[in-house]
């Protein structure tokens, strides 16, 4: 190799093509691919030795696509960059094993068609939910020393926040997005993020009306399996809003539901689908643990309203309340004879009832 040549050569391939493991020319002052690209060409600038051994970082995608481009192509290549390691299998791995028991919103059957092997063949609407799921199932960082939080934790939740927001200034909205706006209010409201949680249901909800897609009461005695998949999958999405619109409502004070002037609405197109799970489906399956996490969060939000809303008549308050309390009694031993062992951690109708 002549010295010409070796004085236009880089020891490494650029910053561009190491992150996105592509073949690097090396060239200087920009690799070819830069060029062909249109594409800024950096190359890192060697810096002291580390003192030791660099630990595997988790997932976290950067906020801006390296191009500094935002579309939803460029968005979707940073997210992937993100995740790492991550394979659409550990997602499914993830939802099945950590939410799908306790938070059944989604279908594990419906998640499993739509992952691709490859992160290339998703769309940017399934991968924003993945990473949502992703977030919702990271390990909390060890408590805090000096009350000072993990800043990579509360990083990579801000980016997802951050990507949301892209997507939704891109006029960019699905069920999958939704879904994945529900998992991220879910974690705010696990770990205490308020008025974040509060906030984010709101634009939940409106982001799901905007689809125009509603539980709805069909009386046609014949079904199509598509509309049937796809209405199952709206009652799913529309109980998960509903169920954190009612604790979130409950968490912050003497404020109504955000979603309680509809209630009655889409109890109605909820009925063909949850109530017959208690007779016709196996108890412990994903239809029924949801329909008694519903359940509960009505009774709930009735609690709520009468403590909260109450009527002009003290006497029929206090009788609302006992009712209510002894109705709270009863679902919670039927959920106990419901739960298998070792399952009570996992049932969130029950923790609702002990509230």
């Amino acid at each position: 190799m002549s010295a010409r040549h070796r004085e236009g050569t880089a020891k490494k391939a650029c910053t561009r093509c190491s992150t996105q493991k592509r073949r690097c020319d090396r060239a200087l002052p920009e690799c070819g691919l830069c060029v062909r690209l249109r594409q800024p060409c950096k190359y890192e600038v060697p810096g002291l030795p580390s003192p030791g051994p660099t630990p595997s970082p988790s997932p976290r995608p950067e906020i801006f696509p390296s191009s500094g481009v935002l579309t939803p192509s460029h968005i979707k290549d940073t997210i992937v960059q993100g995740l790492g390691s991550l394979t659409p299998e550990d997602i499914f791995s993830n939802y099945s094993e950590a939410i799908e028991p306790w938070f059944p919103i989604i279908s594990v059957d419906k998640l499993r068609s739509r992952l691709p092997p490859l992160w290339g063949d998703a769309p940017l609407d399934l991968i924003l939910l993945c990473l949502s799921i992703v977030l919702l199932t990271k390990p909390p960082p060890p408590p805090p020393q000096n009350n000072e939080e993990s800043p990579e934790f509360r990083s990579f939740y801000l980016c997802i926040k951050s990507w949301i927001s892209f997507t939704e200034g891109l006029g960019i909205n699905s069920l999958e997005i939704v879904q994945a706006r529900i998992l991220v209010t879910l974690f705010e409201v696990a770990h205490g993020f308020y008025p974040a949680a509060y906030i984010s249901l709101g634009a939940t909800v409106r982001a799901s009306d905007a689809l125009e897609v509603h539980p709805v009461i069909d009386i046609s005695p014949l079904h199509h399996s598509n509309d049937e998949t796809k209405r199952i999958e709206t009652v799913l999405t529309w109980c998960g809003i509903l169920i954190l619109d009612r604790y979130i409502a409950l968490d912050s004070g003497y404020l109504p539901s955000l979603t309680r002037s509809r209630t009655d609405c889409l109890h109605g197109g909820f009925k063909s689908t949850l109530c017959p799970t208690h007779l016709e489906q196996d108890r412990a399956g994903p239809l029924c643990r949801l329909s008694r996490l519903f359940e509960a969060s009505a009774l709930v939000d009735k609690i709520h309203t009468t403590l909260n809303s109450p009527t002009a008549e003290a006497a029929f308050n206090m009788e609302e309340i006992v009712l209510m309390v002894s109705t709270a009694n009863s679902l919670q031993t039927i959920l106990h004879g419901e739960i298998g062992e070792g399952n009570h951690i996992y049932s969130g109708g029950l923790g609702l009832c002990n509230m």
